[in-house]
């Protein structure tokens, strides 16, 4: 799991290095326009391919028994689903572009109708690169798609010079991701509805979590917007992505690699235990001193990542961060109760939260403006805390003692870097901010918080958890390392 985890980070930061090289590039050969022109399409289709994100992938992890009629069934259904989709994209398409007063929308909507058809058809097999724990093999499949879309879109860039480039890209992407699919591994899949009502037990419950969690997201913009204006949701829209960014870009392909690797345990919850354990010690060792420092640094980091104009987004950032703690931790039991067969226990602890989200948000916006959407989502998730640890435990049997024990040191360890933080921010005043003063800001901060955590681990007495684990993946690696010529 770990060997996974660190693989899909790694597909994630060249992902994402990737996607700054394709914009800076293709920036340069398309304009603004062009741009606009996909953008508006995208957000045409993406209420619909919201309704038919089942994730039969989730569902086929999950299930121990998985056979060839289950495979068989979810790309069969994935094909269905796709086709609706296509024809509602065909039918949507002459509407948006009478609402944008833009008749090129017609063309490209009918070509984009295409796209889902061919990442329907991409071989089901592949799923079980992640459901065997064959992580580098997806992250082959995905770098071979990712980097054939780019040079194809670049290729397409050059030669028509109009946002056909971009619509064609995503087309020609998509059917790469397909032929490479079937080159990759040797499943052949056939039409079958056999498992239909297995799979659709399950998946009916991750779709309306996945639409829960859209409708909430877009229903706070919408009140954030009403009640306080455009600049308002600009502030906070920048601030959450600044916030959740070192927790977001650990915790989403850690989970990728986490999901498959609880489904080994699933029908072993004493192993289970221990392997859901450990893994909070990890998360509190990794992501929670990433976003405390973010809230932290949070009044050097603004001005220089965002520039002078952005200050009001400080406070926001300092509250999310903490936020975003809090989130990482919670989704690791989310995964739990997937594994577990109990994705209507996730649809309702997001459901509960969203909603009492939504209220203290609106409470909250009222009495303190922007800021009082941070605190709305802060309070929420502290909310929800004590109801996430109570299903958890249950679920697997165990205490709360046992996740604290996970978690104390890195929790002190983090007060203490923040502490230190806000003495050494205190000291510095009304310096001027800059890049070097931010990475010296950081590399003190790390520095206490290190020595501290390593402190406390060791006068605990070197106790099983996150500390140990990670040392000994380092000492693995090194080990490895060694022996190679």
């Amino acid at each position: 799991m770990a060997v996974g985890a660190g693989w899909m980070i790694a597909m994630r930061l060249f992902d994402r290095g990737l996607a700054v090289a394709s914009t800076v590039v293709l920036a340069r050969l398309l304009s603004p326009v062009d741009y606009g022109i996909v953008a508006i399409a995208a957000g045409c289709t993406e209420f619909l391919y919201l309704l038919a994100a089942f994730g039969f992938d989730t569902a086929l992890i999950q299930r121990a028994d998985a056979n060839q009629r289950h495979y068989d069934t979810a790309w069969t259904l994935n094909i269905l689903l796709a086709i609706a989709i296509a024809v509602g994209i065909l039918v949507l398409a002459p509407f948006s572009a009478a609402y944008f007063h833009d008749d090129r929308l017609t063309a490209v909507l009918r070509a984009l109708a295409l796209n889902p058809i061919l990442i329907a058809l991409t071989n089901i097999g592949i799923v079980k690169f992640r459901k065997e724990l064959a992580f580098h093999r997806e992250a082959m499949f995905a770098a071979s798609r990712r980097v054939s879309g780019f040079v194809l879109t670049l290729a397409l860039a050059l030669w028509l010079r109009s946002y056909w480039a971009l619509v064609l890209g995503q087309i020609g992407t998509a059917a790469i991701g397909c032929l490479l699919s079937y080159l990759m591994h040797p499943h052949r899949p056939r039409v079958d509805v056999s498992e239909s009502k297995a799979l659709l037990s399950f998946s009916l419950w991750v779709q309306l979590n996945t639409s829960i969690r859209f409708a909430s997201t877009t229903v706070l913009d919408f009140v954030v917007a009403r009640m306080a204006g455009a600049a308002a949701v600009g502030v906070y829209s920048i601030s959450g992505s600044l916030a959740s960014l070192p927790t977001s870009e650990l915790s989403a392909p850690i989970n990728r690699a986490l999901l498959p690797g609880y489904a080994k345990f699933s029908n072993d919850d004493v192993k289970l235990k221990r392997t859901v354990l450990d893994v909070f010690g990890v998360l509190g060792v990794v992501a929670m001193p990433a976003g405390i420092g973010i809230a932290a640094t949070s009044s050097l980091l603004v001005p220089v990542v965002l520039g002078g104009e952005w200050l009001a987004a400080i406070p926001l950032v300092q509250i999310m961060a903490i936020a975003n703690v809090l989130s990482v931790l919670q989704n690791n039991s989310y995964l739990i109760y997937m594994v577990k067969g109990r994705p209507r226990t996730t649809t309702w602890v997001s459901g509960s939260f969203a909603l009492v989200q939504l209220a203290l948000v609106m409470l909250f916006l009222e009495r303190f403006g922007v800021v009082g959407v941070a605190y709305g989502t802060l309070v929420s998730r502290l909310l929800i805390a004590p109801v996430e640890s109570a299903l958890l435990t249950r679920t697997l049997g165990m205490r709360f003692r046992e996740i604290a024990q996970a978690l104390w040191r890195p929790t002190l360890a983090c007060a203490a870097m923040a502490a230190g933080l806000h003495e050494l921010m205190t000291m510095l005043g009304q310096r001027e901010p800059h890049v070097g003063l931010l990475l010296a800001v950081v590399l003190a901060g790390a520095t206490v918080y290190v020595a501290t955590l390593g402190a406390l681990w060791l006068l605990a007495g070197r106790p099983e958890g996150g500390e140990r684990l990670i040392l000994g993946m380092i000492k693995n690696y090194r080990r490895r390392e060694s022996r190679d010529p």
